[in-house]
């Protein structure tokens, strides 16, 4: 059996947290910004260290917080999940001070309730 891993990738909006992700999966990358207005998974399957997985990626819009508990989680449809995911990736934008100063916030935010 395969399993299954989950990531969610997090940031500002405007960071390019989909640019990400698109570059990774497909090798593509378009100058036109298209803001993320609701969740979207990705499920590609990928090898690594001779083992088979596959991954499902979430590229989730702008939440202003983490979710500190199951009750917040479900209330908000962009925060379904996270509680539960295997891997948070971060992105900011190296010119934006107040993008990185953002992921610190959720990074300690998931830190403390996971």
């Amino acid at each position: 059996m395969v399993e299954t891993l989950t990531v969610a990738v997090l940031g500002a909006p405007k960071v390019g947290k989909t640019a990400i992700v698109r570059q990774f999966l497909y090798h593509d990358f378009t100058e036109k910004y298209s803001p993320t207005e609701d969740r979207y998974i990705y499920r590609p399957s990928v090898m690594l260290n001779g083992n088979s997985y596959d991954l499902k990626i979430m590229d989730v819009p702008y939440v202003a917080a983490f979710p500190a508990n199951s009750s917040q989680e479900w209330s908000d449809l962009k925060c379904w999940g996270l509680r539960n995911t295997d891997a948070y990736i971060l992105v900011y934008d190296i010119c934006s001070p107040e993008s990185f100063e953002y992921v610190k916030m959720l990074r300690q935010q998931i830190q403390d309730n996971r």
